[in-house]
């Protein structure tokens, strides 16, 4: 078979794919170049700063895109170590900075979840230790 005038072979669009994702990755991408290439534009995923810590980041909740999905408005509730500050959504502000957002899978999510419960858990042993102790030492002072 031969490629009509005016129709692309494959391998064209694979090339120019290819060179689009390499413009991606020689100037980083904005949050919103990232949501554009994610299903449901992002919507009910997770995105963090890359300087954040890893409990902290936006649950997706309503994304705007513009035409070319370069620009646009995004909403997401905001976890704050591992907890969400509020229950309604806010403007995630900040989204243009170039190669700044980093997803997070769900399986990360679930880990982080994990992680912080152990933490939490070591504090208060920890905690529960040193007010045993204090008593010890009180009840040998007193003696």
């Amino acid at each position: 078979m031969s490629v009509q005038k005016g129709i692309k072979a494959a391998s064209e669009y694979v090339k120019e794919a290819i060179a689009t994702t390499e413009k991606f990755n020689k100037k980083g991408a904005n949050l919103f170049d990232l949501l554009s290439r994610t299903p449901k534009n992002g919507v009910d995923s997770c995105y963090k700063r890359k300087n954040w810590r890893f409990d902290t980041y936006y649950k997706i909740t309503k994304v705007i895109l513009s035409a070319d999905g370069k620009h646009g408005t995004a909403w997401g509730i905001h976890y704050y170590h591992g907890k969400a500050r509020s229950e309604t959504h806010e403007k995630i502000h900040g989204a243009l900075k170039k190669d700044l957002w980093k997803h997070i899978p769900q399986e990360k999510l679930q880990q982080y979840a994990i992680s912080r419960e152990v933490h939490e858990y070591d504090q208060w042993i920890l905690e529960n230790a040193m007010k045993q102790n204090e008593e010890a030492v009180k009840n040998v002072a007193q003696q």
